[in-house]
């Protein structure tokens, strides 16, 4: 139960269900003690990690007490763990469910339109050769002065006669045409192909989501409804199942032509699951990740208690007031609108031009080239430095080494050689592996290394010990050079793709990066400076605003004067929350024209003259109305 399964295959899902189950059972049991010890999460997961770490026999022969308490730390710590690894399975399984029922009705469609577009090219073929050069010869005929009337109502009749007409209107091609286009109208082929593939999910959320209890906000009440129903029957769903979660047009298709499509019924509910999981309002009581919003927040008696300390103790006394700091913002806004639109009209912004239609597009200016004198005299004579060097050298002045400490103060070998330390850096790091890196290795002993990169490789040491490489850089000289302005740093951020070869709930397919493999994002933020400063790894299918902030508030060695992002790294409340924490954020748009500008209400000057307009308002009541939410 240490090493949690990734795989979404039915019978590993079965497997770990039956692990939350007995963990259940044991964390009912151990709730008096859980309570009485009022562990904190940090404390949970110190003595759960050792015993992760640890063999069966190091912590069967500890101390009763001892080893109760680790013992019990793990049990809480798998218990909320299951419940992330098994939520994390469900919205991996709904998201290849969805994305292959939209790729099966895109291919539907496509097919069928390629159907209609040859139905059509032969009955227009046939009406060519058919109709068209019936009704071309009857004209002739009329307009032929030299018969007479009886003899055209002859002549004309012959020609139908000849050429059929009445049958080719009434061939195969029209039928299928027609045939086709009603079909097109009024089957909902979308919710067939949920339909034909629910017993596909059904195999990995039905176990999931009877295994699990939810919690609801009152939007989600219904489907907590829906869910408690499904629990209670056992998945059989019939006609008595809750569908006031359903919207009108799902509603209809459940129960349609007086028929309850159970398996339709079925792949919606675990949708709505899905989506509500992902926008907060159905939750776990027991979870890392998926807990309550209010759970993260300070404590709300603490909050109306200790507000003035706090908003002080965070330097947010400016914050307090939101008239004051929107007031701010519109002159701020204002200014700008002014400055930039002043700019184009007096020429002084060479870089935009604007089309007939209004619109304008930007260009880059091109890097001026700057001469300045070789930096070869810095750097060693040698052209390949080793690795092992490097890391001697940063650990000498920055002593990095230190922060990897044994967790635990007692129970230990005491601090592995620093040769070690490296070779376990660089066996992970560059992807050699341990085995490998321990025979190409002088003096490294297998068990040694394994035991070292098990109890001293944390992830808080780890971070701890680039943080301390990092503030040595920030104190070199050199680095600092890179500056465009001394008193300014610039910072940055980006992702990467990585295909991942093994199962993992994070991966996800991308055919444009891995083809038919699945794949995950390294997102890193690095300055000006190129100190690469805080990473992170996260599914492809998440967007990188949700993790900008993240970076730039992870820790007080590399303080962001302005931070850029690509587009995807863009969001309004990455601009919104960056700003009220002192940062200004500069993302780099490939298509600007295309961002939608606002203003203040309260600013509401002649723009007759601006080329720049913003297209909507801010809503300043609804700010204000929320500021500070939850504990308005």
């Amino acid at each position: 139960m240490k090493k949690l399964s990734q795989s979404t295959k039915p019978s590993k899902v079965k497997e770990r269900v039956a692990d939350l189950n007995l963990v259940r059972d044991l964390s009912h049991q151990l709730s008096r003690v859980l309570h009485t010890l009022a562990l904190k999460p940090r404390g949970i997961l110190y003595y759960a990690h050792t015993v992760i770490r640890s063999e069966i026999f190091q912590i069967a022969r500890r101390d009763d007490p001892d080893r109760y308490l680790h013992v019990v730390a793990f049990i809480a710590h798998q218990y909320d763990r299951l419940h992330d690894n098994l939520v994390d399975g469900l919205l991996a399984s709904l998201r290849s469910f969805q994305n292959g029922a939209r790729r099966a009705h895109k291919e539907q469609w496509y097919a069928r339109q390629q159907q209609h577009h040859d139905t059509l090219k032969i009955l227009l073929a046939s009406l060519e050769h058919g109709v068209v050069g019936t009704l071309t010869t009857i004209g002739s005929s009329i307009e032929d002065r030299a018969l007479s009337d009886a003899e055209k109502v002859t002549h004309i009749r012959a020609l139908l006669v000849a050429h059929d007409t009445r049958s080719l209107l009434e061939d195969d091609p029209v039928a299928e045409l027609k045939a086709s286009l009603v079909s097109e109208l009024g089957e909902d082929d979308y919710y067939t192909l949920l339909e034909s593939q629910s017993v596909w999910i059904q195999n990995r959320m039905s176990p999931i989501l009877r295994a699990l209890t939810f919690q609801g906000e009152p939007g989600a009440r219904k489907l907590v409804e829906a869910i408690e129903q499904f629990k209670n029957q056992d998945g059989a769903v019939d006609q008595s199942a809750p569908t006031g979660f359903l919207d009108p047009k799902e509603r209809t298709a459940v129960n349609k032509d007086g028929k309850f499509r159970v398996s339709l019924y079925k792949a919606l509910l675990f949708q709505h699951v899905q989506s509500e999981i992902k926008s907060g309002a159905l939750n776990l009581e027991h979870s890392y990740k998926y807990r309550p919003l209010d759970d993260y927040l300070i404590d709300r008696a603490r909050w109306q208690r200790e507000k003035s300390q706090l908003i002080e103790h965070a330097g947010l006394e400016a914050l307090v007031d939101p008239r004051k700091v929107l007031t701010a913002l519109a002159e701020a806004l204002y200014q700008q609108y002014l400055t930039t639109n002043q700019n184009i009209a007096e020429g002084k912004n060479p870089y935009i031009t604007f089309r007939k239609t209004g619109d304008f597009s930007l260009a880059t200016p091109k890097q001026d080239e700057h001469e300045a004198e070789p930096l070869q005299h810095y750097f060693p004579e040698h052209h390949v430095v080793p690795l092992v060097e490097v890391l001697a050298t940063a650990n000498r002045f920055s002593h990095d080494v230190d922060e990897l400490q044994h967790p635990q103060q007692r129970y230990h070998r005491g601090t592995p050689s620093d040769a070690t330390i490296y070779a376990g850096i660089i066996g992970i790091g560059c992807a050699i592996g341990l085995r490998r890196m321990m025979r190409i290795s002088r003096g490294i002993h297998e068990e040694e290394l394994e035991h070292t990169v098990n109890w001293h490789f944390t992830l808080d040491g780890l971070q701890a010990a680039s943080d301390r490489v990092v503030r040595l850089m920030d104190q070199l000289e050199l680095p600092n050079l890179m500056r465009r302005v001394p008193d300014r740093l610039h910072t940055s951020s980006d992702g990467q793709k990585f295909e991942v070869r093994v199962e993992s709930l994070h991966a996800n397919y991308s055919f444009k990066y891995f083809g038919k493999e699945q794949g995950v994002a390294a997102y890193t933020f690095l300055d000006e400076r190129d100190v690469l400063w805080h990473s992170t790894v996260f599914s492809t299918a998440e967007r990188e605003s949700a993790y900008v902030i993240d970076g730039l508030m992870h820790n007080a060695v590399i303080h962001s004067d302005i931070h850029s992002t690509a587009a995807f790294g863009f969001s309004e409340m990455v601009f919104a929350v960056s700003h009220l924490l002192g940062f200004s954020y500069a993302p780099r748009f490939k298509n600007l024209k295309r961002q939608r500008l606002y203003i203040f209400k309260t600013k509401r000057p002649d723009r007759s003259s601006w080329t720049i307009n913003p297209a909507g308002y801010v809503d300043d009541a609804m700010v204000i109305q929320h500021w500070g939410f939850p504990y308005t």
